[in-house]
């Protein structure tokens, strides 16, 4: 079993990328989570899917369009990988049905590496070093963690596929400004 000092308890949260991986915790009121990050864990009185779901839509968005785009993008339809934020990347995943009361959810940029302990309980190295353990099997965590980079990197080609285009209509722009410009300087110099 996880145990922990918490930095604090909160009743919101702020997913950023310190935050390493949500994990669910059964508190007397309910469901609550335990907000992992690089170096404290925060105890959330809201559900692991609460926390996402609010997240989504303080980035201006919601979770159902998250996962219906992510669906589309990466052609799955269980345990979608949901971007929390596009830049910098944040992407989250499901260990099981979001659903689940038993759900976690793990940062994809702070996965170091994965050790099977046994069948049913996968060690999860993150990128500070610490390692916990995690009650779901490797391949599935792969597979999650694979679809997740799948998903970033589409992100990533759209964000650059983005930029482009806008420094195109910009050189497009200036150009034409130029064009603009030289035209009444000769038109100017023959007036003089």
């Amino acid at each position: 079993m996880l145990q922990m000092d918490f930095k604090e308890t909160k009743t919101e949260y702020l997913i950023t990328e310190e935050t390493m991986m949500l994990i669910p915790k059964q508190l007397a009121g309910g469901l609550g989570t335990i907000a992992l990050e690089q170096d404290s864990a925060i105890l959330i009185k809201k559900s692991p899917l609460s926390i996402i779901k609010q997240n989504c839509k303080n980035g201006f968005s919601n979770y159902d369009s998250k996962v219906e785009t992510t669906k589309k993008l990466i052609g799955v339809n269980y345990k979608v990988p949901v971007p929390i934020n596009e830049l910098p990347t944040i992407i989250f995943f499901p260990t099981e049905s979001p659903k689940s009361p038993t759900c976690y959810w793990i940062s994809f940029e702070h996965i170091k590496s994965l050790k099977l302990e046994d069948s049913q309980v996968t060690e999860v190295e993150f990128s500070n070093n610490q390692k916990l353990f995690v009650p779901v099997s490797e391949t599935i965590i792969e597979k999650q963690w694979m679809k997740s980079g799948m998903l970033k990197s589409i992100l990533l080609q759209s964000i650059v596929q983005s930029v482009q285009i806008t420094s195109a209509n910009f050189v497009a722009q200036a150009l034409e400004s130029r064009k603009k410009y030289d035209i009444y300087s000769r038109k100017k110099r023959l007036d003089d």
